[in-house]
């Protein structure tokens, strides 16, 4: 498997790793269930399920897949009705099932080298039905400062940072725009955005924002969060 097991450990630490309902998904969600009947999403690297009431609530059915099982277990805990739409697998090895009208992930399939995104990419595209869509949020931008911080896995992947946002969780892949062109080559790209924040310098000098997640390393130097979302469509060829 190529799923970290710096994740399942974080989740089942003493303080253990919390995830939260993503407001970007949401927002692609509801409009996206304008026009949704009937429909299945499955969401991949879907941790605790925190996401699952943004599909409850648009009116669509939904499963997800983690490499973790105590990631699984919380979630299950909060939403029972999820025990039986739930599944442990590392995604990035697997045959995805066929059905789902959208497949989506919010920062769960950049956390893998590049091989492993290339090849889950292409299960994505062989289980969406034509017409069908894929949402990613937060895919790591190369334009991050933390995209050069790190061990070297590959050429856009990193690994190993003892601080700062990405402490302990394994593999980290940084996509330049050109890079997620030629992934997603096979769909229609219907969004393609790069979020940026910039953090004020020093960091300590704000009383309104916790930087706890930067690296010491960044406090007397400029840093600059950055991510993509990735709207695809899967054209009938």
């Amino acid at each position: 498997m190529t799923f970290a097991p710096e994740w399942n450990a974080a989740y089942e630490s003493p303080k253990p790793l919390k995830s939260m309902q993503d407001l970007e998904l949401n927002i692609f969600i509801s409009d996206v269930s304008k026009g949704a009947q009937n429909c299945t999403a499955l969401e991949l690297g879907c941790g605790q399920c925190h996401n699952y009431p943004t599909f409850r609530d648009a009116g669509i059915a939904y499963y997800g897949i983690d490499g973790s099982a105590a990631a699984l277990c919380a979630g299950v805990q909060r939403f029972p009705a999820l025990a039986e739409k739930v599944y442990l697998a590392d995604f990035t090895a697997i045959e995805l099932p066929i059905g789902a009208q959208i497949i989506c992930d919010r920062a769960a399939i950049a956390h893998n080298d590049i091989a492993s995104i290339k090849r889950c990419v292409k299960q994505i595209y062989k289980a969406l039905p034509d017409g069908g869509i894929f949402i990613g949020i937060d895919w790591f931008s190369s334009n991050h400062s933390e995209a050069n911080r790190g061990e070297r896995v590959d050429e856009r992947t990193r690994t190993g940072y003892e601080d700062g946002q990405f402490k302990g969780i394994g593999n980290v892949n940084f996509s330049s725009q050109d890079d997620l062109l030629d992934l997603f080559r096979d769909f229609k790209i219907g969004m393609l955005r790069e979020r940026t924040r910039r953090m004020p310098v020093p960091y300590s000098a704000s009383k309104y924002m916790n930087f706890g997640y930067i690296s010491k390393y960044f406090h007397e130097r400029e840093y600059q969060a950055a991510v993509w979302d990735i709207f695809a469509i899967k054209e009938e060829k």
